[in-house]
């Protein structure tokens, strides 16, 4: 550890070099903001770490050279300013659970970092996943990130986000996912090995390919409502029992104008998977291009309300390849 402040205060004009963990590390959990100024960190697993750190907090004009991960932020939101990242072998900025800050000046130079913004954990504030940077970087889940209940999280026109490949790690709403995609300009769900949007954000160059069940899956939970539009979901379905694309424990969910690019044949996937149990929930499946999957569309309803008050409504989809059925109902209308 190079230096660690569980206070509010300043950390200043300082050289650290070559420890294992972080070079600066600040926890102001329940205290004030915290000034990071003017210095230059080598070596770290993380540059700088900062742990609920509130917005107000200014960290400004650091060198950070020769480390896994630039700044990692867990419910943290400063201000960062005219930051130099130098040969980093992992992301320049990690955010894990709720994090709201204002990146600006920043210069990234090397080859070797990961060509995305790393994201984690449960988001509890309205939040956009925008560019950073003009840098035009994805968003990179390494592990869970779920939207917590009453919060929206936006995903821009034409913005992809990958996944940990080789990982289950999923998308989890439990609030609201706006996808504001367009027909011209599909929202991309994929995997991190996926560097058909011209980004390496694994870091091994040409080494590695998208493969089918690189990550996991979309999931809605109960309580939801919710639209899934416009959207590109690729190499999606890895999961220890069973395998989808998208999951959703609510029927009140609209699901369509989307491309599913599976490429994936296994006895348990479905692409698109309904289990609910409100009888007042009527599900919508349409317009949507789903491909090699066993089961395109799998619809179970659990409920005890007589089956005529739930109407699926599943028109204009067009799948292929699919090796057991098109469309699967249990118990419902």
């Amino acid at each position: 550890l190079g230096a660690e402040q569980i206070c509010p205060g300043a950390v200043g004009e300082v050289l650290l070099e070559v420890a294992k963990r972080h070079g600066i590390h600040i926890d102001t959990t329940g205290a004030g903001t915290t000034l990071i100024l003017g210095n230059t960190l080598s070596g770290y697993a993380q540059g700088v770490y900062l742990l609920d750190v509130p917005e107000g907090s200014l960290v400004h004009q650091n060198q950070i050279d020769v480390c896994s991960d630039g700044i990692y932020l867990n419910d943290s939101s400063p201000t960062i300013t005219d930051t130099e990242l130098t040969g980093l072998d992992g992301y320049p900025f990690v955010e894990e659970n709720t994090c709201l800050p204002s990146i600006s000046g920043t210069t990234l130079t090397g080859t070797s970092h990961f060509e995305g913004i790393g994201v984690k954990g449960t988001i509890s504030a309205d939040k956009t996943w925008s560019d950073v940077e003009g840098w035009g970087y994805p968003h990179v889940a390494i592990g869970n990130v779920t939207v917590d209940e009453g919060t929206t999280l936006t995903l821009p026109a034409g913005h992809w986000v990958k996944f940990d490949s080789g990982s289950q790690y999923r998308l989890i709403v439990s609030g609201t996912l706006d996808v504001q995609g367009t027909a011209s300009e599909r929202v991309v769900f994929t995997s991190d090995r996926d560097d058909d949007d011209g980004f390496d954000s694994n870091g091994d160059g040409s080494a590695s390919g998208a493969a089918p069940g690189d990550w996991g899956y979309i999931q809605y939970n109960n309580g939801t409502s919710n639209v899934l539009d416009w959207c590109r979901i690729r190499y999606a379905g890895l999961v220890s029992n069973a395998a989808y694309a998208v999951r959703s424990y609510t029927g009140d969910i609209v699901i369509e104008n989307n491309l599913f690019e599976q490429k994936f044949v296994a006895s348990s996937i479905a692409l698109i998977r309904l289990d609910y149990s409100n009888g007042t929930e009527n599900p919508v499946i349409r317009n949507n291009t789903l491909d090699n999957g066993s089961y395109l569309v799998l619809l179970y309803f659990s409920g005890t309300d007589p089956l005529h008050t739930t109407v699926p409504l599943i028109e204009n989809n067009s799948g292929a390849g699919n090796a057991v059925y098109g469309i699967y109902c249990d118990a419902v209308n």
